[in-house]
């Protein structure tokens, strides 16, 4: 909820006036698009929602599934490690590149891109031991993708998992070739169209 509020905000601040916010909790979603009592305990979050969405000429909610909204996952959930407040990334940060060039390509799941002179807006939030993450994004990107770039954005994910853990000693088994001979490769120069996720990957790795 408070990523469809930080979000919404956002989006008013950079002067956006036809907004998509896609979201994969249908209780949030039901909270802010359905007319709930102002006894619920969430009830200053979406009647403050609801209040802003005044300053849009249209604005669209929809339910997405979680596979479907994974910027915004990774986001919330590295949200989670970060000191108390906001914070805004004016360009992709280098943890959540891979899931981004994914998303703009379609390589995970098909999407609809906004419509013309629409943004989109993706949410998610993350909870656990107490403290809440929540991940936003706002884009109007389109794209096409591979099945490689996935293989890559589930081994830097995986990677990223196991340095939160503090996992030190790791072994790492994948049934597609053609990601080992990349990461095992030390020539692959900067030109090539897969130096960025490989760099990514050998960057948590070392």
């Amino acid at each position: 909820m408070w990523g469809a509020l930080l979000g919404t905000v956002l989006s008013i601040d950079k002067g956006y006036k036809k907004l998509i916010c896609e979201m994969d909790s249908q209780l949030a979603l039901h909270l802010i698009t359905k007319n709930c009592g102002k006894d619920h305990p969430l009830s200053p979050l979406f009647l403050k929602i609801r209040m802003l969405l005044n300053h849009f000429d249209d604005v669209k909610f929809v339910h997405v599934f979680r596979e479907g909204n994974c910027l915004a996952d990774v986001l919330a959930n590295h949200g989670h490690s970060l000191q108390y407040g906001q914070h805004i990334f004016d360009r992709p940060p280098s943890f959540c590149s891979l899931v981004l060039h994914d998303d703009i390509r379609k390589s995970c799941l098909p999407r609809s891109p906004p419509k013309n002179s629409f943004f989109k807006l993706n949410i998610d939030g993350f909870a656990a031991d107490g403290k809440l993450g929540a991940g936003r994004v706002i884009r109007n990107a389109v794209g096409f993708g591979s099945a490689l770039h996935a293989e890559f954005w589930a081994f830097q994910i995986g990677l990223q998992m196991a340095i939160d853990q503090g996992i030190k000693n790791l072994e790492v088994e994948t049934d597609a070739l053609s990601l080992y001979n990349f990461i095992m490769n030390p020539n692959i120069y900067p030109h090539h169209k897969y130096f960025a996720a490989i760099s990514n990957c050998k960057h948590l790795i070392l």
